[in-house]
């Protein structure tokens, strides 16, 4: 995990209020170079992915993933460039989370192509906002960061109450 990634992530908690007292899922958690277990010490964070390994708790999918329905946030940091079937994995994370609750997906809107264990594309912040509103979420905010290589975009949006 980049400096920059976890800088931009603790504005967003901060800006946004993320955390404190919340259920906290972190979709592509697997550490493969850092996690952002450690900016939500003061909340229940739940680790998911696709696979077994370091940080996850859950696989997403699962019944213990259903089980998390009634989240108060999901995260998601440079995952999605990874995700074969990005709509129906946003959907997903929909799904889990309460009404009203909050998404934030960080991904790399530019850079080179980085195989681990796949990878499809990168994502502008519009590509994001879009993803996001065609499952239901209504977008609250998107950046683009100056990273030279990656400039990661991050985009928060939140479900609509029921």
């Amino acid at each position: 995990m980049n400096t920059l990634s976890m800088k931009l992530m603790r504005w967003t908690i901060s800006t946004f209020g993320l955390d404190g007292g919340k259920t906290v899922i972190d979709v592509g958690s697997y550490d493969v170079n850092g996690t952002y277990r450690p900016l939500f010490s003061k909340s229940r964070y739940v680790g998911a992915d696709i696979r077994t390994g370091p940080n996850v708790d859950v696989i997403v999918g699962s019944p213990e993933w259903d089980a998390l329905a009634g989240a108060d946030v999901v995260i998601s940091g440079s995952t999605f460039e990874h995700v074969e079937d990005p709509p129906k994995l946003m959907s997903q994370m929909y799904d889990v989370l309460k009404p009203g609750g909050v998404v934030c997906v960080q991904v790399p809107s530019c850079g080179p192509k980085h195989d681990y264990p796949n990878w499809y594309r990168n994502w502008s912040a519009m590509d994001m906002a879009d993803l996001m509103e065609s499952v239901g979420f209504v977008v609250i905010g998107s950046m683009t960061d100056p990273h030279p290589e990656f400039r990661f975009s991050t985009t928060i949006a939140r479900k609509c109450d029921a």
